[in-house]
């Protein structure tokens, strides 16, 4: 017991204690020690070099290089990296909570930066989304754009995307626009699918609750956008105009409305270039250009005398009698207006008697150009008398005749290839494209430009003629001015300043209605002091589309006006079937054993039969009650596809009957027996166009004929043969065909507005314009809005189709619509 004692005095000093507190006072000596040798060896750790095979970092600066050695625990993480483990390397990084936040916050810092960067300097900025940059953007070359700004952020979301994913580009796009959203920015994502939207006219609702998503604009952004991309809507047409606006010495001037009265142009609008003219008797003349216009007064405001008058008349009987060509500079490819009138009945939901249905009356219009230069062409006129104008160029001559028929084999020869059995190997002989001078520019996609809607209503004079000011802006013209010195005859002299206008004409055009009423207005403004305030710079055209309504309409009167479905069958033709407010389309005609029977599905309502011996068409089982005559206007597609098809059934059953062969399986083995079956086909069809087509398009079959029947099947193939071939010249952009069907069309189908309107096509083409202006007119009545060919369309048929989505546009308006002033 006092060994104890003194043990522990020897550490603690002087005491005595009890053997259990010496046994608790040993035991926290032992944990004490054990405390500081741990301290010792973390100490000797963190300031001994590890061993050889520790994994150090260097790190090259521009100057030296520095090496780090990783801790233990960020060891096996620097071994992945050198050996390239990348899954490794992610396994090891996310299992570690320090380093997970830490990489979570760099990305998240990275990021932030780089859509800085991408949204401050990319083209995918929203303040950079004008007409030119969203016309021009690529989203593959923004994609690219991307990568190289942001190549974190693209990474980073393109490993989020599955890779079986086929929009790829896209999904990183719209995250990409997402992202900038919360960073209360908009970019060009957000303007196209406003844009998009608002085409499919989406309502406040719509844009509300995508706006929150981050994936579009709000509703007011949207109708701000469109005001900014609407500014300066034409000006790619303005610099049409600016190029087209010659110098003064080459320069055209439209002749005076007045001065043309009693004479026309041999060959082709009376744009002429103004020589120095010719003065008066003691008149010394001065010339000076001026681009602005002023009206030319007398002095005096109330009368003229003849010294104030003879500059006048001098400046307008200038014109290049002699021919001289004009020096054009460059390219010439003009552009050509269309305009068309909208007619829009707006019911209200709550009718009252204050509140009664609107009628909206606007005027749409849009400017193509020209895709051929015509600057190898002369823009003189040459003028003849009345006496000298050769009438006959009005009417078919042998030549049209003989060409029309080589056209019509060609589309014969199609139609049996298409629909006779086991010709289909004969498909690559055939002529698909009727080749022309300017096949390769009508193959080129148009370059259209919408001009907005003007709100006046055509068909009010007043409005017409501010609807022509609105339109004259778009014509090319210069203003000279001609400086005369007259001696009075108190001795004096008298200083004259005479304007003229030179102005390069544009076409316009339209249906038959809105032509009519653009010469009503000219007619109107013949009294003006000047050819621009007479709008002369305007030259209105008759477009095809309307055309081709017309003739149905007209034709299909002719071959069915006053007949039922009970008439005498075999004698009347069904080309539509109206009623109900729903028109009957006719098609999938299945040729069963030299018959066409309907096929086991609806829509189909005619069996058309193919008969021999004396009868070449048979038609019954029309369904449907009432009058046979079609109305174009309702379904113009529907009646123009039942014509073809009509026109296809009577082919065929004049190829079954001038063969001999009982059906269509015994043509087919017929041709296949000769040994050149396309020589055989194209036999048939030369055949066909000889002895069955006629020309001379009667209004009524002649009732004295000993085959009624067999007559009017001539005529009612020899009519959709010729709608066929319009339609082929329209699509392969072949001016010179329309113009023959021109032609023809009207002494087919008798209408008396659009007979006048040929009249004045004709006369338009060989006689009232310019050779310049009248091969313009005949090239540029197409627009092809994809490309390719075989892809164009009347301009009047395009027109339609911008004035259907602007109705629909409207309807969607609500009571934001303007009305009519």
């Amino acid at each position: 017991m006092w060994a104890i004692k003194k043990h522990v005095a020897k550490d603690y000093g002087e005491g005595y204690v009890c053997k259990k507190c010496f046994n608790a006072i040993a035991k926290y000596s032992a944990l004490q020690e054990e405390v500081q040798n741990r301290k010792r060896t973390k100490r000797s750790a963190d300031t001994v070099p590890h061993a050889a095979h520790a994994v150090k970092v260097v790190v090259t600066y521009q100057d030296y290089e520095k090496k780090y050695n990783l801790s233990p625990t960020r060891e096996p993480i620097g071994k992945c990296l050198g050996r390239n483990a990348k899954r490794a390397f992610a396994k090891h990084s996310l299992e570690s909570p320090a380093l997970l936040e830490h990489f979570l916050l760099r990305i998240n810092k990275i990021i932030r930066k780089e859509m800085s960067q991408v949204l401050r300097d990319t083209a995918y900025n929203i303040k950079k989304a004008q007409r030119e940059t969203m016309t021009a953007l690529s989203w593959a070359n923004e994609y690219r754009t991307l990568r190289q700004k942001a190549p974190v952020l693209v990474r980073f979301l393109d490993a989020c995307i599955p890779k079986e994913s086929s929009r790829r580009q896209c999904t990183i796009m719209t995250c990409i626009g997402v992202l900038a959203k919360s960073h209360c920015r908009n970019t060009l994502l957000h303007a196209f699918i406003s844009l998009v939207l608002s085409y499919g006219h989406a309502g406040k609702l719509v844009y509300s609750r995508l706006q929150k998503l981050g994936l579009c604009l709000s509703d007011s952004s949207t109708r701000a956008l469109l005001d900014i991309l609407g500014t300066d809507h034409d000006k790619v047409v303005k610099n049409w105009v600016s190029e087209l606006s010659l110098p003064t010495n080459q320069l055209s001037t439209v002749f005076n409305e007045q001065s043309q009265s009693n004479s026309f142009r041999a060959s082709t609008p009376v744009s002429l270039v103004p020589s120095s003219p010719p003065p008066p008797p003691q008149l010394a003349s001065s010339s000076s250009s001026s681009s602005s216009f002023c009206d030319s007064t007398s002095p005096c405001g109330s009368s003229t005398s003849d010294e104030d008058t003879a500059p006048l008349a001098a400046a307008e009987q200038n014109s290049p009698q002699d021919g001289s060509p004009v020096l054009d500079c460059g390219e010439w490819n003009g552009f050509k207006l269309i305009g068309d009138n909208i007619d829009k009945n707006i019911k209200p939901r709550d009718m009252r008697i204050n509140n009664q249905t609107k009628s909206l009356h606007y005027f749409h219009a849009f400017a193509v150009k020209d895709r051929i230069n015509f600057s190898d062409i002369t823009n003189n006129a040459e003028l003849v008398f009345p006496d000298d104008i050769d009438y006959s160029v009005f009417y078919p001559n042998d030549d049209d005749d003989a060409q029309l028929v080589s056209n019509f084999q060609t589309l014969v020869t199609r139609i049996f290839v298409e629909y006779i059995p086991h010709l289909q190997h004969l498909f690559g002989k055939v002529t698909h494209n009727i080749q022309h001078k300017y096949s390769k520019n009508m193959s080129i996609k148009s370059t259209v430009v919408p001009l907005g809607v003007i709100l006046k209503n055509e068909n009010i004079l007043n409005d017409m003629v501010d609807i022509l000011d609105v339109l004259h802006q778009y014509v090319p013209k210069t203003t000279t001015t001609q400086t005369y010195n007259t001696c009075a005859e108190d001795g004096s002299t008298r200083t004259t300043e005479v304007h003229i206008d030179h102005i390069n004409p544009v076409l316009i055009g339209g249906d038959q209605l809105t032509v009519a009423r653009v010469r009503g207005s000219q007619d109107a403004l013949l009294n003006s002091e000047s050819g621009m305030q007479r709008v002369q710079g305007l030259i209105p055209v008759i477009e095809d589309w309307h055309t081709k309504m017309c003739y149905m309409q007209g034709s299909g009167g002719n071959l069915v006006t006053g007949c039922t479905h009970q008439a005498k069958s075999g004698t009347k033709v069904a080309l539509a079937c109206l009623g109900c407010d729903q028109t009957c389309h006719y098609h999938d005609v299945v040729m069963v054993s030299g018959r066409a029977l309907p096929a086991d599905r609806p829509g189909t309502k005619v069996a058309l039969a193919c008969l021999g011996c004396d009868q070449m068409c048979h038609y019954h089982d029309v369904g449907h009650d009432g009058m046979l005559c079609p109305d174009v206007s309702k379904d113009t597609a529907a009646c123009e596809e039942f014509m073809e098809l009509i026109t296809v059934a009577h082919i065929l059953s004049a190829a079954v009957h001038i063969t001999g062969v009982p059906d269509l399986e015994g043509l087919s083995k017929k041709i296949l027996s000769s040994e050149n079956h396309f020589a055989a086909v194209s036999s048939i069809a030369k055949t066909l166009c000889s002895d069955v087509v006629t020309l001379s398009f009667a209004a009524k079959p002649s009732t004295g004929s000993a085959n009624y029947v067999m007559e009017y099947a001539k005529e009612t193939l020899s009519l959709g043969l010729l709608l066929l071939e319009f339609n082929d010249a329209i699509r392969e952009g072949d001016g010179c065909r329309v113009l023959r069907c021109w032609k023809f069309l009207f002494r087919a189908a008798g209408d008396k507005n659009y007979c006048i309107e040929a009249f004045h096509l004709l006369m338009q083409y060989y006689y009232t314009l310019t050779p310049r202006c009248a091969e313009q007119m005949l090239w540029g009545r197409f627009v092809n809005s994809v490309g390719g060919p075989g892809h164009n369309i009347s301009g009047d048929l395009h027109m339609e189709h911008l004035n259907r989505i602007l109705k629909d546009t409207v309807s969607h308006l609500g009571a934001n619509k303007t009305p009519n002033p």
